[in-house]
This record gives structure tokens, C-alpha cells and sequence, in this order.
């Protein structure tokens, strides 16, 4: 465990004009299981009382610190906590994101359990919307073991609230990538860093949902836009890397990658944008045409480009569980979608480690 020096995890949360949320997302780091933490908030030059509400938290609460800074970005705050944090492990907590109790104790007892050559260990996580209430649950994916390919082709380890780190890891790959160094964009930079500990280390998974990632409305077509220039200057350094990535596997993530951005801007009301999106994914990747959202988002998207109506569609809640445990995902048979993707996942799978 750690030391009253070294605690044994490092929480890094970066805040811009967070002051709705922030609150809730640092009550649910108090609120662990698992004691031995510090939590270092970086306020990210924010306009509203962020910083107040966390010195206010900070006051009661000794384990946590208030670290004030012009807006650099959310990468440059990411950089900021880690440099000041003193932790074994390094979590990454955006702030209007919640974990449940059990996530961190979760986590590091299976990196401790795999060994120094286990760079990040992630979990599952659901999505929520601004007041709290589950809207669905992510993937479950149950990847581990040398994954660079694989994550290459598709972000399993989620969004950024979700891997912990060991420290060792980081300082050895490197920051968090800054907006700068992103041309002014943002938004994939925890994806980079990801990719950027598995070129160098294997990963792990707690099979629980123990991440509640705030879905918030008026912000997705303003993301989508920014993630997409975020994602090509990550694509452009892996290409720049020492490791060969087959171009296949590119294709595959470029079609992923936009099929997702399509229905972020969606939900955003920018149908412009779902079109351009879903252009540019089967593009990449004819054999997107067969995923049906495409076809439903982008008829519905088309005609309301037609009418020129732009609208945020409204997030709801998903309907009550019939027993407690139970998961979101409905299940069903395998489609020739899945059968494709996990043709592709296998070969993915056994790409050589050296890139050979």
C-alpha cells in the first residue's frame, strides 16, 4: 500500500466550468472503497465557481488539492495533476463523470495481480445523462493481454474515466497530448495515451460496470466536430510509429471511428455532419453499409438537412430494470455484423507483436 508520502493512487481530474457536477463526481471519489488516495483537481482557467466549489471540498476533504491554471486544455490539465501527484497508479476522473465505490480497489488489486508489465487496467462503464439517470450501458468488452492492434482498431478501454494507470507506464510513454498538439482539437487524447502504454505493456479488465460517463446534449455536435480532427492526429502518429499496423486494420478504425462520431453528431442535431460522417466511415469501410443505425440515422438526418431543421434529439432514461443486476445489453442473435467483427477481431488478435 501506499505511504502518508506516496499515496497509492493518484487521482488526476481536470475541470473546466464544472461547477454543476463537480461536486457529485468528487463525492463519488470520496466515497471509495478503497482509502489510500489523493485527488489533485486541476481548474482548467474555468469562468464559473469551479474552483470555490473545490476549495470549498478540498477544505473538508485533506485528500484532495486545488491546482488553478489558464485554460490549456484538457490534456495540458491532465499533465498538470500528474506531474504535481505523488501515487503508485494514476486514475483519470473527468468532472462530470461518477464511479461507483468498489472502482479503484477494483483496479488495482487486479494490477497488482498481473504484474509490472501490466500497463492499465480498464472496466465498463454506462452512460448517463446530466441528471444522473442511466441511459445505457457500453459495450462489455473482455479484451486483454498485448492489444496494441486491437486498440488501434477500436477504443475498447472506453472513455477517460474509466483506465488506471501505473505511474511507471506513464513516465516511460509519456504526457497526455495537448490541444496544440492536436492543432487546437481535442477529445481522443486518453485514446492516445492508451495506445501509446499497450505499444509498450499488456492490459487487463475488471469485467464490471464501475464507470458513469455523463452523456450531455448540447455539447455532442460541437465534440464530434473536434474529435474527428483529435482522432487523425492520433492516426497520424501511429502511422509515424515504430510498429507497423496493417492497413486494414486503419480501414477498420477509421470506419469504427466515424460510425461513432455519425451518431454523436445525431444525437447533437448536426445532420450536416451525420451525413459527412457516415460519407467517411464506408468510405474507410464498405462493409459499414451494412450496419442498419447507418441507414436509419442518415435517412432521418437527410430529410431534416432537407428541412433544414437542426435539433438536438432529447436523451431518455432507460427503462427500469426487472432485477437488480441486470444489465442493459438485450441480447440477441448473431448478426453478419458480428460475424465480421469478430472475423476481424481474431485477426487482430494474431498480428505479430513486432509489427513483422
Amino acid at each position: 500500500m501506499g505511504s502518508p508520502t506516496q499515496p497509492l493512487v493518484s487521482v488526476v481530474v481536470p475541470a473546466l466550468n464544472a461547477e454543476a457536477t463537480l461536486a457529485k463526481t468528487l463525492d463519488s471519489v470520496i466515497r471509495q472503497t478503497l482509502d489510500d488516495w489523493e485527488c489533485l483537481v486541476v481548474d482548467d482557467g474555468s469562468s464559473d465557481g469551479t474552483a470555490e466549489l473545490a476549495a470549498a471540498i478540498a477544505a473538508r476533504e485533506p485528500r484532495i488539492r486545488l491546482i488553478r491554471q489558464q485554460n490549456a486544455g484538457v490534456g495540458a490539465a491532465r499533465n498538470t495533476s500528474i506531474r504535481a501527484s505523488r501515487g503508485r497508479y494514476i486514475a483519470p476522473l473527468d468532472a462530470d463523470d461518477l464511479w461507483e465505490p468498489d472502482k479503484l480497489r477494483r483496479q488495482v488489486e487486479r494490477i497488482e495481480a498481473e504484474g509490472a508489465d501490466c500497463g492499465l487496467v480498464y472496466c465498463w462503464s454506462r452512460k448517463i445523462d446530466i441528471a444522473g439517470n442511466r441511459l445505457w450501458d457500453c459495450h462489455p468488452f473482455r479484451v486483454e493481454g498485448s492489444a496494441y492492434h486491437i486498440l488501434v482498431m477500436r477504443n475498447f478501454v472506453g472513455n477517460a474515466s474509466v483506465p488506471l494507470f501505473r505511474r511507471s507506464s506513464i513516465e516511460r510513454v509519456g504526457d497526455y497530448l495537448t490541444r496544440e498538439e492536436q492543432s487546437g482539437a481535442q477529445g481522443c487524447e486518453d485514446w492516445d495515451l492508451s495506445l501509446r502504454v499497450l505499444d509498450a505493456y499488456r492490459c487487463a479488465v475488471v469485467p464490471e460496470y464501475l464507470v458513469s460517463y455523463r452523456e450531455v446534449d448540447r455539447c455532442m455536435s460541437r465534440n464530434a466536430v473536434g474529435m474527428a480532427s483529435s482522432y487523425e492526429a492520433v492516426i497520424r502518429r501511429v502511422l509515424a510509429g515504430k510498429r507497423r499496423v496493417a492497413p486494414a486494420i486503419l480501414r477498420w478504425s477509421r470506419g469504427h471511428f466515424y460510425a461513432y462520431l455519425m451518431a454523436k453528431a445525431y444525437l447533437g442535431g448536426d445532420h450536416y455532419h451525420t451525413l459527412c460522417y457516415i460519407g467517411r466511415s464506408v468510405r474507410a469501410d464498405p462493409l459499414m453499409c451494412l450496419n442498419r443505425r447507418i441507414y436509419r440515422l442518415g435517412s432521418r438526418a437527410a430529410i431534416k438537412v432537407i428541412l433544414r431543421r437542426d435539433e438536438p434529439v432529447v436523451l431518455s432514461p432507460a427503462p427500469r430494470r426487472r432485477a437488480a443486476g441486470e444489465v442493459s445489453v438485450r441480447p440477441r442473435g448473431l448478426s453478419l455484423v458480428d460475424l465480421v467483427e469478430m472475423r476481424r477481431w481474431s485477426l487482430a488478435c494474431g498480428w505479430p507483436a513486432d509489427g513483422a
